[in-house]
């Protein structure tokens, strides 16, 4: 299996972190510090806030640290991207068209997904239209369109996992059960709670899906 995709070089250059952002990331984490400490004078960039904060001997210490961070974010980030036009160049050369009771059915499950993200923060969906300046029928179109884009994506992932004999072992669970409960700050118990035929399936499906996109990553032949 190779994959071929033009002008990803540029995707894997490492991206350098400029000392303005640190310094923006630092004062951030101070004001949410103070904010955190309201009995306490508020908090100045110091070897004193390095110390209590970063748990670093000095404020030096703790923007390199900070930089080491942001580097590894903006690694992840990249990579995670990269992983992601891969799959969609496979899905886009699959001999696959979803139908449109399918796309329609994913559509409305996006939309649903949206109007509960919405409620948390007591927003309607035309709210959000009226806030992103688009309207309705628009944004139902969208999400036809990401539902389209979404079951090419599975099938090229099914078809990859099948060709490559993909499986999943208890160990793969337990290893995604644990980070979910991690992501979550919930414990083992707890998520045994809730763990029915329908979570097992999306944990099933989603250690399919890491599979099979390291695989292509590791499959991938960069050109310029």
């Amino acid at each position: 299996m190779e994959f071929q995709y033009k002008g990803l070089k540029a995707a894997l250059e490492r991206v350098e972190v400029t000392d303005t952002e640190i310094d923006r990331h630092l004062e951030k984490l101070r004001q949410q510090a103070s904010m955190e400490h309201p009995d306490k004078e508020p908090y100045a960039l110091d070897d004193a806030f390095a110390r209590e904060v970063g748990q670093c001997e000095n404020l030096t210490r703790m923007r390199e640290k900070m930089g080491e961070a942001l580097r590894a974010h903006y690694d992840e980030r990249a990579e995670e991207e990269l992983r992601d036009r891969l799959i969609r160049q496979a899905a886009a050369t699959l001999d696959y068209t979803p139908t449109e009771d399918e796309v329609a059915d994913g559509a409305q499950k996006q939309l649903e997904t949206l109007r509960a993200q919405l409620a948390q923060r007591n927003l309607s969906v035309e709210a959000y239209c009226s806030f992103s300046g688009t309207t309705r029928e628009q944004l139902l179109e969208d999400l036809a369109e990401d539902s389209r884009q979404l079951l090419k994506i599975q099938a090229a992932i099914d078809r990859i996992a099948a060709l490559e004999g993909v499986t999943v072992t208890e160990k793969d669970v337990a290893d995604a059960c644990a980070e979910i409960c991690r992501i979550n700050r919930i414990t083992a118990s707890e998520l045994a709670k809730v763990y029915d035929d329908a979570l097992a399936e999306t944990v099933r499906t989603s250690v399919i899906t890491g599979k099979v996109l390291t695989l292509v990553r590791e499959a991938a032949v960069v050109e310029e």
